[in-house]
């Protein structure tokens, strides 16, 4: 349908389109002028949510893209234009600090401190997986875990 809705439409004179356009314009004014308050305020809230998810979606594409063409120019920057990049990265995060008030400067740590704990709390609910305690110390035989140190049991022998 959708496909010979596409060559109707491509074939169809600007005569024609204007025709179709006003048509659909009538029947969505009749359609909204009979329908109830309960009805309109539906329609608004489906077609508010619609739109929302559709520019979620965009917003979320072209980001993607973004990234990808911002790590492809990355990539191939050499070593004296990531270095200045960097510079001038710096210079103007300086001149923003410099220029902020105080309670700017505030907000921004309160923010990053929030951040931070936001990442600490994420962490600490994800499950941690310590592996097998198959590692022995050759000193005294206690058996460890391959992340421990070798010496958490007796010291290396001490």
């Amino acid at each position: 349908d959708r496909l010979r809705t596409a060559e109707d439409r491509a074939a169809e004179g600007e005569a024609e389109r204007q025709h179709r356009l006003e048509q659909d314009r009538l029947r969505t004014a009749e359609d909204r002028a009979a329908e109830g308050e309960a009805e309109r305020q539906h329609r608004l809230e489906q077609t508010g949510c619609e739109q929302l998810k559709t520019a979620q979606l965009r917003r979320q594409h072209r980001r993607e893209l973004d990234r990808q063409h911002t790590a492809e120019c990355r990539a191939s920057e050499s070593e004296t234009v990531h270095m200045h990049r960097l510079d001038v990265q710096r210079q103007r995060q300086s001149q923003r600090r410099t220029a902020e008030a105080a309670d700017e400067h505030d907000l921004r740590l309160h923010a990053q401190a929030d951040r931070r704990r936001d990442r600490l709390l994420k962490l600490a609910h994800q499950p941690h997986v310590l592996g097998r305690m198959d590692r022995q110390c050759s000193h005294c035989g206690a058996l460890r875990w391959n992340d421990e140190p070798a010496s958490i049991c007796c010291h290396s022998g001490k």
